[in-house]
């Protein structure tokens, strides 16, 4: 009797009639497990086998880890970023396993809100005043073991950062990438016997050099304007990608053909221009309609200063009073003297390259 009722639990243990209900989580677990099973038997086969020198010299450097870099996470959709935290709390169940997620917290949290609206007390309705409420940071501490929140770029950072971007040579750059191709291009033809194709890889070499004989010059920046773009630093904020933004916009709408500046006030025509620049992807960015309207108004109906749009004292926005002071500061204080003539001519050329 007992050997028969083994024989029967084990046959029914292999039968698929209960696996083929498993769900993917469950299968995607047990494809974890063997393959943890195998790292790990490695690792042990190797440390066991340490008189085997011909052994050991297979695996010089054995895998002990596998290390999950998860990026952009706060790109996805709630249901994605729900469903990549239960990926990552059952991945943490191996030790095989470290998982680096870069997220912004804000946007997991607010995921998790909606996904989870009763257990976290979103609803407010008579049905679920019975349950209990957790905090997010709860759910999220049994998954995260270690959070690391990044500190802020100071100004001296952003400044530095701005510097080594606008200082960037795009000519020199573009010259190595023409060289290593024709080198490249080179080396074929001299294997290569069909002169057909030999002419056609010519062909490639000289359109290559026309490449290299286009104008850089509007796209490389002066000290005048790196200095320029440190000065708005404050404006522009501390995010990188704003500050990347910022100064690749710029190198762009420099090179466009509708791009000018008047020669006798060259240095206020661009810092017009950078200005409203900085305005529409920094820290203010939610003035800038405002800005805009202004200085469209006056352009039209009379020409003043740029001091004038904080003269009116019913405007008390704290975004407002807090960029009155930052352009009250030496470094930029010749924009309140910048006239709405000189500013309108930049805000179609602005509008065009900013959302």
């Amino acid at each position: 009797f007992p050997y028969t009722t083994l024989f029967r639990s084990e046959r029914r243990s292999k039968s698929s009639d209960y696996q083929k209900h498993l769900g993917l989580i469950s299968t995607i677990r047990k494809d974890f497990e063997v393959l943890s099973e195998l790292f790990t038997e490695h690792r042990n086969e190797t440390l066991n086998n340490q008189h085997d020198e011909q052994f050991r010299s297979l695996f010089t450097k054995p895998l002990d880890r596998i290390v999950l870099y998860i990026d952009d996470l706060d790109r996805c959709s709630e249901e994605n970023v729900v469903e990549v935290l239960e990926a990552v709390n059952l991945l943490m169940a191996f030790p095989l396993f470290v998982v680096i997620v870069g997220v912004d917290p804000r946007w997991v949290r607010n995921a998790l809100l909606k996904k989870y609206d009763w257990q976290f007390g979103i609803e407010k309705s008579d049905r679920n005043k019975q349950i209990e409420n957790i905090e997010v940071s709860n759910y999220l501490e049994k998954i995260f073991q270690i959070p690391f929140r990044l500190k802020d770029a100071d100004g001296y950072n952003v400044k530095n950062m701005i510097k080594s971007l606008a200082s960037t040579s795009t000519q020199l750059y573009s010259d190595e990438r023409i060289s290593i191709v024709e080198s490249s291009i080179i080396e074929k033809n001299e294997e290569i016997e069909d002169e057909e194709i030999v002419d056609e890889l010519n062909s490639h070499i000289a359109e290559i050099h026309n490449v290299s004989n286009i104008n850089y010059e509007a796209l490389t920046l002066s000290d005048s304007e790196i200095q320029i773009m440190q000065n708005l630093s404050e404006i522009i904020g501390n995010n990188p990608r704003a500050v990347k933004r910022f100064v690749n916009i710029y190198r762009i709408i420099k090179a466009h053909k509708d791009f000018e500046v008047v020669g006798d006030e060259e240095y206020d025509d661009k810092l017009s221009l950078l200005f409203l620049l900085a305005i529409s992807i920094g820290n203010f960015k939610s003035l800038q309609k405002e800005i805009h309207e202004f200085i469209q108004k006056h352009n039209s109906e009379r020409s003043c200063n740029f001091e004038e749009f904080f003269k009116p004292t019913i405007n008390t926005k704290i975004e407002l009073m807090s960029l009155k002071s930052i352009l009250e500061k030496d470094s930029v204080k010749n924009i309140l003297t910048i006239s709405t003539e000189s500013l309108y001519r930049h805000v179609l050329l602005i509008n065009r390259f900013t959302f």
